[in-house]
């Protein structure tokens, strides 16, 4: 038996969980790059929100609207009630204390809605230049999951018939008649089965043409010892009757010696327990 350290399968099973590990930290990484972008942006957008109040204050209420619409924010009145408050990394934070911008910021389903105070009043603003939220990192993730995951299986598929061929081999090994089943495939696996049921059909043809020739030559060697016996019968009873008898008798025997070594190329002996006495007075009278 292979070891499972060296084992095809245990090998292919160790890359494919590594590389989905290695996947899921790509992901998740991807995932915390994107969350800190949109801390970025959120940032850069309430300074640029702050900017335009500033330069506005001169300017009338339909003016200030004009340029808050080019920028892409909009006045609203109230919040949602879906409204969740969005806490800054400190680092954010800290870059829009040191601009003086204060600012809290929501999330709605709308999308982002942006608290300033100017004055004693606070204004609503919403963030209506919010590009649409595209998933590329999911359908990435799951595109790159489905693919490996494909991967996997494709192997595992071409490699499961080497199992089935360490068997087969392993039945042909004791003594075991295999059937052969020719594999469709096109990779090397295949190849290597095919070929290899191809070499045992052609040892099969020979071994039974061996079988076929031993089984005449005995025939015919059995047929004239046969003959022989008979005659020795009919004689009367010599020294000479007793040698031809004894011989023939040998070579009777030769020939099944002949026959037990045929069966034991063919692996088709039977394991039988036998008296150590019974063989000994055997071997003692041939």
């Amino acid at each position: 038996m292979i070891s499972r350290r060296h084992s095809v399968f245990f090998k292919l099973h160790a890359f494919f969980f590594l590389a989905l590990i290695v996947l899921i930290l790509l992901f998740i990484s991807a995932l915390a790059e994107q969350e800190r972008q949109k801390f970025h942006l959120l940032t850069h957008r309430s300074m640029e929100l702050s900017r335009i109040i500033d330069e506005t204050k001169a300017l009338t209420c339909m003016e200030k609207n004009s340029e808050l619409s080019e920028a892409g924010f909009k006045v609203i009145e109230t919040k949602t009630p879906q409204c969740e408050a969005i806490i800054l990394p400190p680092p954010m934070q800290s870059k829009l204390r040191s601009r003086n911008v204060k600012v809290t910021i929501y999330k709605d389903d709308s999308g982002f809605i942006y608290e300033l105070a100017e004055g004693h009043c606070t204004m609503l603003y919403r963030d209506m230049a919010e590009g649409k939220t595209y998933y590329f990192v999911w359908f990435l993730f799951f595109a790159l999951l489905g693919g490996l995951v494909n991967m996997y299986l494709l192997l595992w598929s071409n490699l499961k018939p080497l199992k089935h061929l360490y068997e087969q081999i392993h039945r042909y090994g004791d003594g075991e008649e295999i059937l052969y089943t020719s594999n469709s495939g096109k990779d090397e696996i295949a190849l290597i089965s095919n070929a290899l049921y191809d070499a045992l059909a052609k040892q099969n043809k020979l071994k039974k043409s061996r079988e076929l020739f031993l089984r005449n030559i005995m025939h015919e060697l059995k047929t004239p010892i046969t003959k022989g016996k008979l005659i020795v019968e009919l004689e009367e009873p010599s020294p000479n009757r007793t040698l031809l008898a004894k011989l023939f008798s040998r070579l009777e025997h030769l020939i099944r010696q002949m026959a037990e070594i045929e069966k034991m190329h063919a692996y088709s002996l039977v394991k039988k327990s036998h008296n150590l006495d019974t063989m000994i007075q055997m071997l003692s009278i041939i």
